[in-house]
């Protein structure tokens, strides 16, 4: 009689009866699938002999904890598999027996190993990644977990490129995802017996993270200090618990200064990071004009206005900050053309490789230095100075 029922009722009404009691949608949707998943209450029909399929699972970023070490991954443990909402090429994470991982494959893996090493060198916190070949055997075990627990979207989009770069979960919030209250509260909360709150502590690392940005010529896809773009809050964590600020999708971009176009944009760039050095240790109390495209993409995520003291200048603070510790951990190239000799080693090569510039990094730290070096409240001639430096140094490049 419950058929019969089901059955004099078109698809589009036997489909928006699925979505009310809140059931899955069979893969292959006809007015038949319909109504078997109507009578089976939303349980999943058996196929072949084997057991019934895995029911769906779904993140839960605060409560789902991250798996490591992730050189011991047991595959055939998976439980399910969510392909994230938002990015531009998007990561899966994966359930595993004892925790997450995320799982990404893209064209520019080279760019954000790279970057993940020297956030850490910096002390930065990032998420802990490694690299999996897509030829091995342990990549065919996730291979055929992943189908075996009905993803086979992520099997084959995982499985398209040569490497897939294993990353730590980090349970958290993006900044862009915070809602105003939350904000507040991290405004007038201390922690422990710090002086400082804990969003100054938090803008503070946020700063030191755009100081490596604006060297890897990235800041447009975090905060746009240097660049001036609309910015990107979702990449980066606030971990829960702590609020700790964590660095995810890192990234290093070059300007390619091989032609008179490029060589032209590589010395507006290094011009535009030098005057934002500048500006900030010549009036550190005082908000710089590049500060007000961060106060404005807070205010587009979450309708909040970024305050001076407890946000913006700590950001300003922490910048300088990063970038004295950048050119104390790198005051040269040779760290940096290390870890690209021991990147190009690897078989086989890993995607971008090409395409990291270590001479553009060489230009950054001059710039750094020469910018740092040359600022006070009078010298308007040694600035002069640091540019004419920088158009000759881009011209060298």
């Amino acid at each position: 009689e419950e058929r019969r029922e089901y059955e004099g009722l078109g698809f589009s009404d036997l489909k928006q009866l699925v979505k009310q009691r809140g059931y899955q949608l069979p893969k292959f949707a006809n007015k038949e699938s319909l109504i078997a998943c109507l009578l089976n209450k939303g349980r999943r029909m058996r196929q072949g002999r084997g057991s019934l399929k895995s029911p769906t699972w779904r993140l839960r970023p605060q409560r789902d904890r991250p798996l490591l070490p992730l050189d011991e991954i047991d595959w055939t443990t998976a439980l399910g598999c969510q392909k994230s909402e938002v990015g531009h090429g998007g990561v899966f994470f994966v359930k595993l027996g004892r925790g997450v991982v995320v799982l990404k494959s893209c064209a520019d893996v080279a760019s954000q190993l790279f970057a993940s090493v020297i956030a850490t060198w910096l002390g930065l916190r990032a998420p802990k990644c490694r690299l999996l070949d897509t030829h091995t055997a342990e990549f065919k075990t996730l291979y055929n977990r992943l189908k075996t627990i009905n993803c086979p979207l992520a099997a084959h989009k995982l499985s398209r490129r040569s490497y897939v770069l294993v990353f730590e979960y980090i349970p958290g919030t993006p900044l862009k995802n915070l809602h105003s209250s939350e904000l507040e509260k991290l405004r007038k909360e201390y922690p422990g017996d710090s002086s400082k709150t804990y969003m100054e502590h938090c803008c503070e690392s946020m700063g030191q993270l755009c100081a490596m940005d604006a060297l890897f010529y990235y800041d447009g896809d975090r905060l746009p200090i240097v660049s001036q773009t609309r910015g990107n809050g979702g990449n980066i964590m606030l971990m829960a618990g702590d609020y700790n600020m964590c660095a995810i999708d890192n990234g290093a971009n070059f300007i390619n200064c091989s032609n008179e176009v490029g060589r032209e944009r590589a010395k507006i760039y290094f011009e535009d990071t030098a005057n934002v050095i500048r500006s900030f240790l010549q009036r550190p109390r005082l908000v710089a004009t590049n500060m007000e495209m961060i106060r404005r993409m807070m205010h587009r995520y979450t309708g909040w206005v970024a305050p001076d003291k407890e946000f913006l200048i700590p950001i300003q603070r922490g910048f300088i900050t990063g970038a004295r510790r950048i050119l104390r951990e790198f005051p040269d190239v040779s760290r940096f053309r290390r870890l690209h000799s021991l990147m190009a080693t690897v078989d086989p090569p890993i995607p971008g490789i090409s395409s990291l510039s270590l001479e553009f990094l060489a230009t950054m730290i001059r710039v750094f230095s020469l910018a740092l070096t040359s600022s006070s409240t009078t010298t308007t001639p040694q600035s002069k100075d640091t540019t004419a430096t920088i158009t000759t140094t881009t011209t060298t490049t």
